[in-house]
């Protein structure tokens, strides 16, 4: 994530004080199934496909991911 934190840095920098700077992170569903399809899909249905035969994987996946984004925020 060092490139997500150098351009927070740099972005900081560059705003004025009384400026805030919020950030974003997606939650552990909407990532998981842009990495299942690789990218967005109408109905996530490769993703929930993916929970329904794989639940223990997906599970895991899901963990990962919000392990990753608490790190993050």
């Amino acid at each position: 994530l060092e490139p997500v934190y150098e351009t927070v840095r740099r972005l900081r920098a560059r705003l004025p004080d009384e400026t805030t700077l919020i950030g974003f992170c997606g939650a552990p569903w909407t990532v998981a199934t842009y990495m299942i399809a690789g990218h967005g899909t109408p109905d996530q249905s490769p993703a929930r496909l993916f929970a329904y035969r794989e639940p223990a994987a997906f599970l895991r996946l899901l963990k990962v991911l919000a392990d990753h984004s608490a790190a993050y925020l």
